[in-house]
């Protein structure tokens, strides 16, 4: 048992750790090193599982002599697969093992095999499946295939396109061009999916009972595969009676009939009968939808059915069933928290009501109260004892009114209020400046195509009152009115908006701030946003995100020029209304190497130096003068241009439990439509996620790379300093969903 703990031990810890010594690098490298390797062999020893007696655990399985097909595909489709490695990446380091048993990998052989017959490879041939021991207990899988010679369409026919009406013969044809061509290596799920496409063409126009079948002939002898298709629209319908099922006793059916927009005698169409069950499925009280019709009764091939269902006036319409299952349309919310970050430390409770008939209509009412204390000046890594307590609450209504104006388009009225402190990174003791915020916005939504369009467009109306919890306020400090027009727009091909795993997500948010609406900000702010998502294998996802920004201000703006220079009545405004308005980078949704909105332009914050002249201030905020005083002057303001990068692997560990390794990096400049790729602020990093119902839970440690803050040169002072957590210049946050 002791040789056996021994080699538990180095399959485990000695894997995760191999590497060179730590001691040659400087004091703040080698503490992030060791923060690093100490939290990954911490996860690696807790990970270690030992083989079950007389098993053997697989370490990897291996398809070679295979060349048509990715290894990688074959292997995802069979179940004899790897133990998972500790983050995707270290061998033998595995939260549980996946035991050998040839019962399994028989029946493998056979799935392999019947891959490549699909893929038109109809002499393929599994010739060996060997276990290769690589150490006691522990075997590799190696599975070789002779793939053989392609087969390829050597004709393609069809019949019955004339049995279509000629408005939908082009769409057919359409369809069969993407199937397999002459002269193509024959491929069964494309032949499928042609067969699929004509299908859907067909239930597009009417033909609720369309077949479409086939014929594949292959000869073994010359290697050719012949394809014919079979089209059989029927009859075109028009949509009958429209019954649903389901509905709660409380639920409006009107409203829901007004959503579904299906009329009886209206054309048939399978597509609007998707489009209608997703529109109910956005109404947000139910769990579940399904729309059904009447199946084409069982007649002799080649024959038209019989007892075809007529609507009053005797034409062909078939009956619509809604099927739904009603969600809880009211719930209360209670809870509480804390947040511990390098800007601040607080403890809240949360408290709220939803009700999703809200005096009926379906209309959706949540009121949200979270109050809560600061504790300041109480941070990370710091971890002072707290000397204020600063008390502070936010409120929040949602209304949503479905069917505005317009069946599918939603109306919406929202309204905060709160009351908190602003602490800047770093903190000044001097001043402890906070706002009263009264917020609220009108305006309407609409999905289109199946949630694959989203459009959102809202007008808001914002003011932020100034007091100070501690000091002068500035006198110079006024209220500010913000008023503008919000226009989101959102393209999505992903496979899930929560977790997705693969597909494209492009976005854009459009603000038009001042001008007719006034008020104390006259801007024009633009941010597009791109995200990719593409499945490495069955456990690794890849994502990648890039997103721009462009503000434009046009009454403010001038001390991100001055840099500190002009009166401080001047300085102050400018610098309150870019805090509202201006873009900043850092934090956990952002570049994770950076504390919460410490990359981009630092400069003075003249509102926590009340009453000090522009001479003085000038003085005080001078680097070569002895009064120079980091903390005042070098406050987040905040940038008119902005760019972010990131891309990260996301691997499923075990159960819940997942990691992620990331690269983050991104800029903000003080002057418009500039894009410094030279300030890349690089970092990486990895992370946790824990699966919940309202998405993962999620800690992430970000390392800033020296030498890759700013390429070529050391990073501007004006910057500032974004600290250091255990010596070592790193960030911790935690979070809830993913960071993009």
């Amino acid at each position: 048992m002791t040789g056996l703990r021994r080699r538990a031990v180095g399959a485990c810890g000695a894997k995760a750790l191999r590497g060179g010594s730590v001691q040659a690098l400087a004091p703040a490298r080698r503490a992030a090193v060791l923060l690093t390797a100490g939290a990954l062999a911490g996860l690696a020893t807790a990970s270690c599982y030992r083989v079950a007696p007389g098993r053997l655990a697989i370490d990897r399985v291996d398809v070679v002599e295979s060349g048509a097909i990715a290894p990688s595909e074959v292997e995802s489709r069979i179940a004899t697969g790897p133990s998972p490695r500790f983050l995707g990446i270290w061998d033998g380091v595995a939260f549980d093992y996946q035991y050998y048993d040839k019962f399994v990998l028989q029946r493998d052989l056979t799935r392999i095999e019947r891959l490549y017959h699909s893929r038109g490879f109809y002499d393929a041939r599994v010739t060996a499946a060997r276990l290769i021991p690589t150490e006691e207990g522990h075997v590799r899988v190696e599975i070789a295939v002779d793939e053989g010679q392609p087969y390829r369409v050597s004709a393609r026919t069809h019949q019955g396109l004339e049995k279509v009406p000629f408005a939908l013969q082009a769409s057919v044809l359409e369809a069969l061009d993407a199937g397999p061509q002459v002269g193509e290596q024959f491929d069964e799920d494309k032949y499928e999916a042609t067969k699929r496409a004509i299908a859907t063409v067909l239930m597009n126009g009417g033909f609720a009972w369309a077949q479409v079948s086939g014929r594949v002939v292959v000869d073994l002898i010359s290697r050719r595969v012949t394809v014919a298709y079979d089209i059989q629209p029927s009859v075109q319908f028009k949509v009958g009676r429209v019954r649903i099922e389901g509905l709660a006793s409380d639920m409006p059916e009107d409203k829901i009939r007004r959503a579904l927009q299906l009329r009886e005698g209206s054309a048939f169409s399978a597509d609007r009968l998707a489009s209608a069950q997703q529109a109910l499925l956005n109404l947000g009280v139910f769990a579940d939808v399904s729309i059904q019709w009447q199946n084409r009764p069982k007649t002799p091939a080649g024959e038209e059915p019989k007892d075809i269902p007529r609507n009053a006036a005797g034409e062909p319409a078939i009956d619509i069933v809604v099927k739904t299952t009603p969600s809880p349309l009211r719930a209360v919310r209670l809870g509480g928290g804390t947040e511990l970050d390098v800007i601040r430390t607080d403890v809240h409770a949360v408290a709220g009501w939803e009700d999703r008939n809200f005096l009926g209509g379906l209309r959706h009412l949540a009121l949200t109260l979270k109050p809560g204390v600061v504790l300041y000046p109480t941070t990370v890594p710091k971890f002072q004892s707290p000397t204020r307590y600063l008390p502070e609450v936010r409120t929040s209504a949602d209304f949503r009114q479905p069917g505005f104006l317009e069946p599918r388009l939603g109306g919406i009225i929202q309204g905060n209020a709160a009351v908190y402190p602003v602490l800047l990174q770093p903190q000044s003791p001097d001043v402890i400046l906070g706002y009263q915020e009264l917020r609220g916005a009108v305006g309407v939504e609409r999905s289109f195509w199946r949630n694959r369009f989203y459009l959102l467009s809202l007008f808001h109306g914002q003011a932020y009152y100034p007091f100070t919890y501690y000091g002068i306020k500035d006198a110079a400090l006024e209220t500010v009115f913000i008023r503008y027009l919000e226009l989101e727009t959102e393209i999505s091909f992903r496979d899930d908006p929560v977790e997705p795993t693969r597909g494209v997500f492009v976005a854009n948010n459009l603000q038009l701030a001042g001008g007719v609406f006034g008020g104390s900000v006259d801007d024009l702010k633009v941010q597009p946003d791109v995200r990719f998502y593409v499945p490495i294998s069955r456990e690794v996802v890849f994502a990648v995100r890039g997103s721009v920004g462009f503000l434009y201000p046009r009454n403010y703006g001038d001390s991100l020029k001055t840099n500190g220079v002009g009166t401080t009545a001047q300085q102050t405004k400018d610098e309150q209304l870019l805090y509202f308005r201006a873009f900043f980078s850092g934090g956990p949704n952002s570049n994770r190497g950076y504390p919460y909105h410490t990359v981009g332009p630092h400069g003075p914050a003249t509102f926590l130096m009340p009453n000090m002249t522009t001479s003085a201030l000038q003085q005080v905020c001078n680097p070569n003068d002895a009064t120079y005083d980091a903390n005042k002057c070098l406050i987040p303001i905040g940038g008119l241009s902005l760019w972010e990068s990131s891309a990260e692997v996301r691997i499923h560990l075990v159960g819940a439990l997942g990691g992620v390794l990331f690269v983050d990096a991104s800029d903000v400049s003080r002057r418009e439509t500039t894009i410094r790729l030279d300030h890349p602020h690089l970092s990486t990093g990895f992370g946790v996620r824990y699966k919940t119902p309202v998405g993962p839970v999620r800690a992430d440690l970000g390392y800033r790379i020296p030498g890759a803050q700013r390429i070529g040169a050391a990073p501007e002072q004006s910057e500032g300093n974004p600290g250091t957590f255990l010596g070592a210049p790193v960030a911790f946050s935690l979070a809830v969903g993913e960071a993009f």
